[in-house]
C-alpha cells in the first residue's frame, strides 16, 4: 500500500504539472501567433472571396490546433489526476494522515467542474462556430462568415476566464500536492528516527 501511495503521489503531481504546462504554452502561443500573423499580413488564395482580415484567419487556424492539443492534454491529465487523488485520499485517511486531503479534494473538485463545463459544454459550440466560419469564408459567403465569427467571439471571453480559473486551480493543487508530499516525507523520516 505504501508503494501504491508513493506511485499515485508521483503520477498525480506529474499530471498536474503537465496540465499546467499545457495551459501556459497554449496561452503563450496564442499571444505570439496573432501579433505575428498581423505583422506578416497574409493573403490566402483559397479565401480570395473573403473580405475579412486574413491575418485573423491564419492566426485562428494555428491557435485552434494549439488549443485542441492542449485540450487533449488537459483531458488526459485531468483523468489521471482525479484517479490518483481518489486513491491518495482513501489511503491517506485510512492511515490516519490528514495532510490537507479535504482541501486538496475540494480545490481539485472545483477545478474539475470548471474544466468539465469548458471541455464538454463550451468548447464544442466554439469549435463548430469556428469550423462554420472557415467554411463560409472559403466559400465567399461573407455575411454567414461574420455571423459564425460573432458566435465564436461571444464565447471567447468565457473560455478565457474558464482557462484562467482552471490554470489557477491546477497551480494551487500542484503546490498543495508538492507541499503535502514534502510534509509526508518529513513525517515518515521523523517516525523512522523515533523507531531508531
Amino acid at each position: 500500500m505504501e508503494r501504491l501511495w508513493q506511485i499515485c503521489r508521483a503520477v498525480h503531481s506529474a499530471a498536474l504539472g503537465i496540465w499546467l504546462g499545457a495551459l501556459l504554452v497554449a496561452g503563450a502561443s496564442a499571444a505570439m501567433i496573432f501579433p505575428l500573423a498581423r505583422e506578416i499580413g497574409p493573403v490566402l488564395p483559397s479565401f480570395a472571396k473573403y473580405t475579412g482580415d486574413h491575418a485573423i484567419l491564419v492566426g485562428g487556424m494555428f491557435a485552434q490546433r494549439v488549443f485542441f492539443a492542449a485540450d487533449v492534454v488537459q483531458f488526459v491529465c485531468a483523468t489521471l489526476a482525479i484517479l490518483t487523488l481518489g486513491i491518495i485520499a482513501i489511503l491517506t485517511l485510512r492511515r490516519g494522515r490528514s495532510m490537507l486531503v479535504g482541501a486538496r479534494v475540494a480545490i481539485f473538485a472545483i477545478t474539475l467542474c470548471v474544466f468539465c463545463w469548458y471541455f464538454f459544454m463550451l468548447t464544442p459550440g466554439m469549435q463548430k462556430a469556428l469550423r462554420l466560419h472557415y467554411d463560409a469564408a472559403q466559400a465567399g459567403n461573407n455575411e454567414a462568415a461574420l455571423q459564425h465569427k460573432s458566435a465564436f467571439d461571444a464565447d471567447h471571453p468565457r473560455a478565457s476566464t474558464a482557462l484562467s480559473v482552471i490554470a489557477g486551480g491546477v497551480a494551487l493543487s500542484l503546490v498543495l500536492s508538492l507541499w503535502t508530499d514534502r510534509s509526508g516525507k518529513g513525517a515518515a523520516r521523523g517516525r523512522a528516527d523515533g523507531v531508531a
